[in-house]
């Protein structure tokens, strides 16, 4: 089937700034305590000891997530994530509360990182090309431009070979006012078979379901079950040539923790999962195929995925502030928004007691708030010990390295929005040999190039407009 591209086009910068500021009608929610600087967490620590020594996001008025730290200790053997989809599934309709899932480590992994467009579409596109049985997708942004549109036509193919295409786009991201050309190519994926859902601030289509919407900042591509794909890219031009970001590829278990995400958020929004498979078995079979063991296993890399669920479930939030709480030598951060005083503070306390902190921030933003807000805190970190660096140019990589042994990577930002107030998703990696390869391949490159901060460099009029800015920290 060939996809008809619509005589209207869009330019890069029409999306390059989607209507975030929507973002503040959700409820702002209390205020977080003062917090004091806690110990650092041991190895020796397990599931459920000194979790009191761990900053938490639930002092910011989310609902507390489960202790964090020897979570890798406590593996998942069964089906858990599988388990869970069935369940709402039989339930017939999925609540916000509904979507809250802690899911435990998964081994026998294999992830590799992708860094900038060019390289992780090659391999997206191959893998959607390659599709024998489903495609399911979620995006914040899907813009009608070359990198859209080719994207689109191999959906297209997908589905005339006949491979099951669910999709969801955020109503936000990808403006879906009538005619905007986000909503024509939207449109044009659904005439040609793709089952689209459009997740909008404001829902009144859903029988029984929440009428006000949370935007989903989730980046998520699951091909037949058995590889995913997620990180910070949207599907757009300026992540192919301009934008400087990271996505990873995931091939193990860990891939059905992903994908039970995405049919959750799926059923959540009134979308169908049995349109092709109509038993139990049948969904788990199409959606769930079971990952190879031993000498045919994909990797041997222990991941888990972790969610941000509006107001249910911080465990992104509580997990970047275990993970910088337990560091012993190092940190490295690279994300496009770092405002958020928690994580601030949390990366003070740990340059005080002696960790090498590093933070790669952009050195242009397109959200100006957000970035003089960020600088507001700029001298205190840099007095503590932190390193700040502006890479030249807009880096939307959002990316953790703790102790060369262990990371995070996924769609979240730092900023309260991405933290408390929007879905997102993350992979935590417990393993050396990625945790390295990310060391290298982002950090070794990136901070070389980037212009190292100064706190005489920051004007006053950059401290006092930041710090007017920062008092809005939980909503830019």
């Amino acid at each position: 089937m060939k996809l008809q591209r619509p005589q209207t086009s869009i330019r890069s910068n029409e999306i390059k700034q989607p209507a975030a500021p929507e973002v503040k009608n959700d409820p702002k929610l209390v205020p977080a305590e003062t917090k004091k600087t806690k110990p650092a967490v041991t190895d020796e620590m397990t599931q459920g000891q000194g979790a009191a020594d761990v900053p938490s996001a639930a002092m910011s008025g989310v609902k507390a997530s489960t202790p964090l730290h020897g979570a890798f200790l406590d593996f998942d053997p069964t089906d858990a994530a599988v388990d869970r989809v069935m369940e709402l599934f039989q339930k017939g309709s999925v609540s916000e509360a509904d979507l809250v899932n802690v899911h435990k480590a998964t081994s026998t992994n294999d992830i590799n990182l992708l860094v900038d467009g060019p390289a992780a579409f090659e391999q997206i596109f191959e893998s959607v090309a390659n599709a024998q049985e489903s495609i399911n997708i979620s995006y914040y942004i899907f813009a009608d431009d070359e990198t859209g549109q080719k994207f689109a036509q191999l959906l297209a193919d997908a589905v005339e070979r006949g491979v099951e295409v669910n999709m969801t786009v955020d109503g936000i991201g990808s403006v879906q006012m009538p005619g905007s050309p986000q909503r024509k190519i939207i449109n044009q994926l659904a005439d040609a078979g793709v089952n689209i859902l459009r997740n909008h601030l404001f829902d009144l289509t859903r029988d029984g379901g929440q009428i006000l919407n949370h935007p989903d900042h989730r980046k998520l591509v699951i091909v037949d079950g058995k590889e995913a794909f997620t990180g910070g890219m949207n599907v757009a031009n300026h992540y192919m040539d301009e934008y400087h970001d990271l996505m990873i590829k995931v091939a193990g278990p860990a891939v059905r923790q992903i994908q039970a995400e995405f049919l959750t958020g799926f059923m959540h929004l009134g979308g169908k999962i049995d349109n092709h498979a109509k038993t139990e078995e049948e969904l788990r079979a199409r959606f769930f195929p079971k990952a190879p063991t031993g000498d045919k296993a994909a990797g041997s890399t222990k991941a888990r995925v972790i969610q941000s669920i509006p107001g249910e479930h911080a465990q992104i939030f509580d997990t970047y502030l275990e993970m910088i709480a337990s560091a012993k030598k190092e940190i490295l951060i690279e994300n496009p928004y770092c405002t958020n005083p928690e994580i601030q503070d949390a990366l003070i306390d740990a340059a005080n007691r002696g960790v090498d902190v590093k933070v790669v921030l952009p050195g242009e933003s397109d959200h100006g708030f957000s970035h003089l807000a960020a600088k507001s805190k700029y001298p205190k970190m840099l007095e503590a010990g932190v390193e700040i660096y502006e890479y030249p140019g807009f880096n939307h990589g959002k990316a953790m390295v703790v102790d060369g042994e262990r990371a995070t990577i996924g769609s979240s930002n730092l900023d309260d929005v991405a933290l408390r107030h929007i879905y997102e998703l993350n992979v935590v990696i417990d393993d050396k040999d990625v945790a390295q390869d990310m060391k290298k391949r982002i950090f070794d490159i990136d901070i070389p190039k980037s212009k190292p901060m100064k706190a005489e460099e920051i004007t006053t009029l950059e401290r006092l407009s930041g710090a007017f800015f920062n008092l809005f920290h939980d909503i830019i």
